[in-house]
């Protein structure tokens, strides 16, 4: 049978928990990104090209499969998936997300570029992405077919050229 502590034992421990306790928050806010850099601006779409809605697009995705489209949408970030490591001292994990570009209906259209950083990445404290979500833009690339999934297929912009819609 353990030994049986005394309410001197108990105090001390509770003052050595507050303790690593206060430690370990400091550590957190030493350990985290300290805020997003300003995220790039984006030059004004100067093609009178004809566009379609992600929307339009996501309807009806066949006719466009593996061309290049001009697509009208908001820019926006996909979920975060953040490695999972169980540390102590704070924001150890790496997160990542894809840009997107969102429609009216809740599916996204993921960007992919070989030439322009399209992805956003951080820590357990936030993720930055280098372009401002939630703006107007329209983007030039090739529309493919990502993955089938249970839900349908999944479809991405390859090789994206991004820029500021004027609506």
């Amino acid at each position: 049978m353990p030994p049986s502590h005394g309410p001197r034992f108990m105090l001390a421990l509770a003052a050595c928990l507050l303790l690593a306790a206060s430690v370990t928050a400091a550590a957190c806010s030493d350990n985290c990104l300290d805020g997003c850099p300003s995220p790039r601006a984006l030059a004004a779409c100067t093609a009178a090209d004809p566009t379609l809605t992600v929307d339009a697009l996501l309807a009806d995705p066949t006719p466009h499969l593996d061309a290049v489209v001009s697509v009208r949408g908001t820019l926006a970030q996909e979920a975060a998936i953040c490695t999972q490591l169980g540390c102590f001292d704070g924001c150890c994990n790496s997160c990542g997300a894809r840009l997107a570009l969102a429609g009216t209906a809740a599916r996204l259209i993921p960007l992919a570029s070989s030439t322009t950083d399209l992805t956003c990445g951080g820590d357990d404290s936030r993720v930055c992405c280098p372009l401002r979500t939630g703006t107007a833009v329209t983007v030039a690339a090739r529309f493919q077919k990502e993955s089938d999934t249970l839900d349908g297929p999944t479809f991405v912009l390859t090789d994206a050229a991004v820029c500021a819609s004027s609506d």
